[in-house]
């Protein structure tokens, strides 16, 4: 059986972040759309048998995305001791943005934490991520 190019191409543009709590968060684009639009989805995995990482789907979520996944880490963006998985989408085209997501996972749903979307291609997203979080949480007078 031969897997087709695009097939082939999705695949390989999958990421995988495992929790500090020992879930498998998978990130992948959706199959067949362009590369530079399109939605890009989340899904937790706990897992019972680490022969079969995939076998026991706890919960996901799919977002719209105007570029390609470029990353995905996990990261204590807000700092409460649980990662956060972190993916980062570049623009394709002139200038090359980033958007940043931080996803929060409760042990039973993921909800987007913070986003930012625009940033120039060369500051670091996840620590942009980490600053917008603490000024949304930590509001001035």
């Amino acid at each position: 059986m031969s897997v087709s190019t695009a097939y082939a191409e999705k695949i390989k543009s999958s990421h995988e972040v495992t929790l500090s709590s020992g879930e498998l968060v998978t990130i992948s684009e959706g199959l067949g759309e362009p590369q530079s639009i399109g939605s890009y989805g989340l899904r937790v995995y706990s897992i019972i048998d680490s022969k079969y990482p995939y076998d026991n789907f706890t919960t996901g979520i799919i977002l719209t995305r105007e570029g390609v996944v470029e990353k995905a880490a996990a990261y204590d963006v807000d700092k409460d001791g649980d990662d956060e998985i972190v993916v980062i989408v570049r623009s394709v085209g002139t200038g090359s943005y980033i958007s940043a997501r931080a996803f929060k996972y409760n042990g039973k749903t993921l909800s987007v934490l913070i986003s930012l979307d625009g940033l120039d291609k060369d500051i670091d997203p996840v620590q942009s991520l980490e600053s917008a979080f603490n000024k949304a949480s930590n509001p001035t007078p």
